[in-house]
């Protein structure tokens, strides 16, 4: 009868065909979560990466949901190996909800 925020459950939705549903969807009260196709994150470029002075391409996984972004740095900064930049994120596909303070 009730699931905590954050708690995983199944759900039955009889009326919904499945193909109606894709991975990463999430089930909330109408405008409750906000969706973009773009945030601007602080990200930690892996030490063994390699530099990046322009967009690139990057595989996003937030919560369930799997897309493919373009990743560019913010300010005219590279994203070096080993080190954490300021970039934006533009996600190809359907919005996304993507909470502060979650990890990606």
């Amino acid at each position: 009868p009730r699931a905590e925020p954050g708690a995983r459950c199944a759900i039955n939705l009889q009326t919904l065909e499945r193909d109606k549903l894709a991975r990463g969807q999430l089930l909330t009260r109408p405008g409750a979560l906000p969706t973009t196709t773009t945030a601007d994150v602080q990200i930690d470029w892996l030490p063994g990466a390699p530099e990046q002075t322009d967009v690139t391409a990057v595989e996003l996984l937030c919560g369930t949901c799997e897309r493919r972004a373009r990743l560019a740095p913010i300010g005219g900064e590279a994203l070096r190996p080993g080190h954490s930049s300021l970039a934006r994120l533009h996600v190809d596909g359907p919005a996304i909800s993507v909470l502060p303070g979650k990890l990606f």
